[in-house]
């Protein structure tokens, strides 16, 4: 390619402008290919913001910590495409972006074989080296394609799309959710629809169609809602097409209307004003896809969604790691949960356990007292005389008795049998007292 198609710049002072005022802000600036100009500080190794980078500065947030210095380099100057530079064919190229061209599923041109890749360390820096190899290589080869084989998922949602559609020619009216009397089930207006034009819902399956390439070839999931498994978390985006004004043009029936109202008006009879709007809204082709963090990619002057596939996929795996830091938290917060509420548990267990051992002992310590109650008592009735036969039998089955009761010995008794001194006293109680029931 002649140089003629391209432009020097100071690799320093090209660093310094892409933080001043962005890298389409450079480009618009000195006439660039975006797309060239991207690639070129991924090549130089010149960091530019992250995106979101600008609306976090233009709210008013600290983005210190986000500036990545300059990493040095021997390379002083770098050559940069104009925006008149027109791109050769996939085809026909050999390398895209210093990776050498892949075809998806294809085994013998692996990861490894792939040599010379560097990535600038704040692109994606939560992600190990091969991942990221991983996904500038899927970058390199997925392209936005209108007539491309669509992804089952896609399919289905354009089915939906002309059912939806088809039911609203057979009904006067239809809300965003109805219930479908012959199925049985509430229906769902399909993603999108109130949210851009015709035509740009083309724009979006198409842009869909690669970003699903994408995610599937870097080991994702695609789900039937049109969301995404990107590693272990899904991630959600919608789209939005902008819209422009213009005053309305009173139709022949607002005319009507209108004439109406003021003529019984003038004669003093009572009318409602018809409401009439002041202006007619209609979409522009100017497509934004937002996502959960409340950021977005929108089209450019110099770029059109379509041709930031990149950046698209880099905001989603950005937000997958926003997602896995708030699962790992939740995770980890409701193991504290659990064990906390184990421990609490354990604790309780414990108590009561403590409770119910004091309560028997306090138990064995009454029947102790009794056990030493009825000695004592026997000591008193032998007094150390010579006492008459039934008494010394008197004697001996009393000490037995003392003996039953005593938790020490805990003897077992040929009647009674054994006496459990842990109960309480009314369950131990031998005799059951006799309660009286008086009836009137």
């Amino acid at each position: 390619m002649s140089n003629f198609n391209k432009v020097k710049f100071d690799r320093k002072k090209l660093y310094d402008e892409i933080w001043k005022l962005s890298a389409a802000g450079v480009a618009k600036k000195y006439n660039l290919h975006y797309a060239k100009l991207i690639t070129s500080l991924k090549e130089n190794h010149i960091p530019y913001p992250p995106s979101g980078y600008w609306t976090r500065l233009a709210y008013g947030k600290d983005v210190s910590k986000e500036i990545v210095p300059l990493p040095e380099s021997e390379i002083e100057e770098i050559y940069l495409y104009l925006a008149s530079y027109t791109s050769i064919k996939k085809n026909n190229e050999q390398k895209v972006n210093n990776v050498e061209a892949v075809e998806p599923n294809k085994e013998s041109k692996s990861i490894k074989n792939i040599k010379g890749i560097t990535l600038p360390d704040n692109i994606l820096p939560f992600l190990d080296e091969e991942e990221r190899k991983a996904i500038i290589i899927a970058l390199a080869d997925v392209h936005v394609k209108l007539n491309s084989k669509l992804h089952p998922v896609l399919v289905a949602y354009k089915k939906s799309i002309e059912e939806w559609k088809q039911r609203e020619k057979e009904s006067r009216y239809i809300r965003r959710n109805y219930y479908d009397y012959k199925r049985g089930e509430t229906i769902e207006q399909p993603a999108f629809m109130n949210e851009v034009s015709t035509a740009g819902l083309s724009r979006v399956i198409a842009i869909l169609n690669a970003v699903y390439k994408i995610v599937e070839m870097l080991g994702g999931k695609i789900n039937s809602d049109l969301s995404m498994k990107i590693r272990e978390d899904v991630v959600k985006i919608s789209f939005a097409e902008g819209q422009d004004k213009k005053t309305h043009e009173l139709t022949k029936q607002e005319a009507k209307e209108l004439l109406e109202y003021k003529e019984n008006i003038k004669f003093k009879e009572y009318a409602s004003k018809p409401q009439i709007k002041k202006y007619d809204y209609f979409y522009n082709g100017k497509m934004r896809i937002k996502f959960e963090n409340s950021s977005y990619i929108r089209d450019n002057e110099q770029q059109k969604l379509e041709d930031r596939l990149d950046d698209i996929i880099i905001e989603l795996y950005g937000i997958s790691e926003e997602h896995r830091i708030l699962r790992e938290k939740r995770e980890e917060e409701h193991q504290r949960y659990l064990e906390e509420k184990r421990q609490a548990e354990q604790r309780a267990e414990r108590i009561e356990e403590e409770k119910q051992n004091t309560q028997a002992l306090v138990n064995k310590a009454k029947d102790y007292q009794i056990a030493c109650e009825i000695r004592n008592y026997i000591n008193a009735v032998s007094g150390g005389m010579d006492i008459l036969k039934e008494t010394k039998q008197w004697v001996e089955w009393a000490k037995e008795k003392a003996d039953w009761f005593d938790p020490v010995i805990a003897k077992e008794d040929k009647y009674l049998g054994v006496r459990n001194h842990s109960l309480s006293e009314d369950e131990k109680r031998l005799t059951k007292e006799r309660r009286d029931r008086f009836y009137y």
